[in-house]
């Protein structure tokens, strides 16, 4: 595999290629992916433009025109970043991960991760996700620390629900929702004014910003085709119950997590 930084390492992501979308007939293939640290400076300049329209190109098959000054802020612009490519050395997805400085803590948060829309049905999305996860939690294990802080923004009740299983604390916590309301608490003070920092600090443009369940409405504003047609579900009715009640009761909201990811519960599955 061809690798664009000095300053990254190589992975590998498992598929099980049933619809033959590479060729290869029902099999198994490994994907090769490449993980990035600093993204921005240690892909050489020579390089970096192609590098740059070819992330661009993906992005707006996958979501949309984000604009090439986006694509490099938040994806180039990334504290790692993880590259997947198909058996032909083309890019098909990338799985950035950012991190600020809030409140005394090293925060991480993902970025705009998209699929080439050919392959969504292979669920990369979420394994290009815990694969650059994971690889922060290493990094951070390495030097002695088994917790790791995450706030993200995400429309999709999935997503909370891969990650909550492997977290010492998490806000909004549908588990923890009134049985016959399906209210939450309203956020504790060290999270809402975390998360209201994490908004300033990323620049992320929104309406409105609720204490119970830190639902936010905006981003879609000019972006309406990124909305889904149809909501995810999970196969947990808790989550279901949460995201009807504060992500799907109105058109364009999305839910800003706070996590605190213990990788003791990482390795243990």
């Amino acid at each position: 595999m061809q690798r664009y930084s000095w300053k990254s390492k190589q992975a590998w992501i498992k598929i099980e290629d049933d619809e033959a979308v590479f060729g290869k007939g029902k099999k198994k293939i490994l994907l090769p992916a490449e993980i990035i640290t600093d993204p921005s400076k240690t892909i050489p300049k020579k390089i970096r433009k192609d590098v740059l329209e070819e992330i661009s190109i993906l992005v707006t098959k996958g979501w949309g025109d984000f604009g090439i000054d986006y694509i490099e802020k938040n994806v180039l612009g990334a504290y790692l970043l993880l590259v997947l490519k198909d058996p032909y050395n083309k890019i098909i997805g990338v799985a950035p991960i950012k991190k600020y400085k809030i409140r005394h803590r090293e925060i991480y948060s993902f970025g705009l991760t998209v699929v080439d829309p050919r392959y969504r049905e292979l669920d990369l999305m979420k394994k290009m996700l815990l694969k650059a996860t994971r690889s922060i939690l290493i990094k951070r294990f390495l030097t002695g620390k088994m917790l790791t802080e995450f706030v993200f923004i995400s429309p999709n009740v999935r997503t909370l629900g891969a990650i909550i299983r492997f977290c010492d604390f998490v806000y909004p916590n549908p588990y923890l929702a009134d049985e016959k309301t399906k209210r939450i608490d309203s956020a504790d003070e060290e999270t809402w004014f975390t998360i209201k920092e994490f908004l300033e600090k990323s620049g992320e443009k929104y309406d409105y910003l609720l204490r119970e369940g830190c639902v936010m409405k905006g981003f879609y504003d000019e972006k309406p085709h990124l909305i889904y047609k149809e909501y995810p579900l999970h196969k947990k009715q808790e989550l279901n119950d949460f995201a009807q009640k504060y992500i799907y009761s109105k058109k364009g909201q999305e839910v800003v997590t706070r996590a605190i990811v213990n990788f003791r519960k990482v390795l243990r599955g």
